[in-house]
């Protein structure tokens, strides 16, 4: 079951999959491999390019391919980034970033407009994730810096501000599944505390919560390992 609320159809398929190299403007890192270009007329636009994403999801389903393809590429930065700040390692969030647009393609079927398609794909991209957690623990890594750390991780700052954003995310994977969650769509994705609770199927409050309780749970977490630290000193 998935552990945030979105239906997939899987007897309805999108006559194309688009997967993109991943573009220049990822918060995860600034490598940025080019990314195809849609336009047919030598200018790099498409004609259906400035649509909003409803529309195109519509065109998509109607059979117009190009549709599809450029709504992968409006948005796969978007997944690819919520796939890296859940995984924290680059090449698992491109693995997971393809498989969302392969399962895209047929769970798009179910989209039905109630919600923005951004709050939908979210939402998609969560549970994907959530459903492919891999079991094995991950390598322990010190404490560092939280919050404030998941919006640098991707912009130019020495290496020693990299490393401890790092550890902040690897903190924050630590932590249980909603609160995680919360903490990733807010400080990672930058949705308001609202937005956050479309995406999980929660009120604005509720996300509030969540975050206060991530964030004690987080000082204890640091506080304790830090502890550890001064032990072997």
């Amino acid at each position: 079951m998935a552990l945030f609320e979105t239906a997939y159809q899987r007897d309805v398929i999108v006559p194309v999959v688009f997967v993109p190299v991943r573009g220049s403007c990822n918060l995860a890192d600034g490598m940025g491999s080019q990314k195809p270009q849609l336009g047919d007329d030598g200018t790099g636009q498409h004609p259906t390019g400035g649509l909003p994403d409803e529309r195109l999801v519509a065109s998509a389903l109607a059979g117009n391919r190009d549709a599809f393809s450029i709504l992968i590429e409006r948005h796969y930065d978007r997944i690819y980034n919520l796939a890296y700040g859940w995984l924290g390692d680059r090449a698992a969030a491109e693995d997971a970033a393809q498989d969302v647009v392969v399962k895209l393609a047929t769970a798009i079927a179910k989209f039905e407009g109630r919600a923005k398609f951004t709050t939908w794909l979210h939402r998609l991209v969560l549970n994907h994730l959530h459903d492919k957690a891999r079991a094995k623990k991950r390598r322990r890594i010190d404490p560092g810096v939280v919050f404030e750390d998941l919006q640098i991780a991707s912009e130019d700052v020495s290496a020693d501000r990299q490393y401890e954003a790092k550890q902040g995310m690897a903190a924050v994977n630590a932590l249980p599944t909603k609160l995680r969650a919360a903490v990733m769509l807010v400080h990672w994705q930058g949705l308001t505390h609202d937005a956050a609770g479309e995406v999980l199927g929660c009120k604005g409050g509720t996300v509030s919560w969540r975050l206060n309780e991530a964030k004690k749970l987080l000082a204890a977490q640091l506080r304790s390992e830090a502890g550890e630290g001064s032990d072997h000193d």
